[in-house]
C-alpha cells in the first residue's frame, strides 16, 4: 500500500522433499502519503533468495531470506513457525541488516511475532481464508520488506507431501 511497482517470484519445491528455494525481485516507488495515485521520488529494487525447510513431524516451518530490503540495506531474515492441528500458526522472525545506527537509529534489527488464525474456526464449513496478527516492538526502516499477499510457498503448501499424508485419514470423513 505504501509502494507502487512490479515484481516477480519463482519457487523450486521438489514434491517429495521437505525443502524449497525461492527468489523474488521487485522494482517499486514509494507512494505519496495521502495514498492517492501520486508517487514520491524514492525508488528501490528489492530482491531475495529464500531457503525453506519443513519438519513435518513437529509441524514446524523455517526459512532464511537473504537480500536487499526497502531501505536499500542488505541483510538476512530468519523465520520459524509452528502450525497446530487446528490450523493456528504461531511464529517469530528476526532481521539483521547492514543499515547504520546513525542513519536509522535502532534500525539494524527488526523482530516480531505473529499469529495466523484460519477462519475455519468460526464456521461450520471449510473456508480457505485466515486472519493474521503481528507484533513488532519497534518498527524502523531497516529490514523492511514488501508484503506479498499470496507468496508461492503458501500457495503450494496444501499440495505439500507432508500435508497430504497428515490429512489423508480425514479424506473419508
Amino acid at each position: 500500500e505504501m509502494f507502487a511497482g512490479f515484481g516477480g517470484e519463482m519457487l523450486y519445491r521438489p514434491p517429495t522433499k521437505n525443502w524449497a528455494i525461492g527468489t523474488e525481485l521487485s522494482y517499486v516507488q514509494q507512494r505519496k502519503f495521502n495514498q492517492f495515485f501520486g508517487l514520491q521520488d524514492y525508488k528501490v529494487l528489492t530482491g531475495y533468495v529464500t531457503g525453506y525447510v519443513t519438519i513435518p513431524q513437529a509441524r514446524v516451518d523455517a526459512s532464511v531470506r537473504v537480500g536487499r530490503y526497502l531501505a536499500k540495506d542488505f541483510g538476512v531474515t530468519f523465520d520459524v513457525s509452528r502450525t497446530f492441528e487446528s490450523g493456528v500458526r504461531v511464529g517469530a522472525f528476526a532481521t539483521f541488516t547492514d543499515v547504520s545506527a546513525e542513519e536509522f537509529g535502532e534500525g539494524r534489527f527488526d523482530k516480531g511475532i505473529y499469529l495466523i488464525l484460519p477462519l475455519d474456526l468460526l464456521y461450520n464449513k471449510h473456508v480457505r481464508s485466515s486472519i493474521g496478527l503481528a507484533y513488532r516492538p519497534l518498527i524502523r526502516d531497516g529490514g523492511q520488506q514488501l508484503i506479498i499477499r499470496q507468496p508461492l510457498i503458501g500457495t503450494t503448501d496444501p499440495a505439500r507431501r507432508s500435508n497430504l499424508v497428515n490429512s489423508w485419514s480425514g479424506i473419508t470423513d
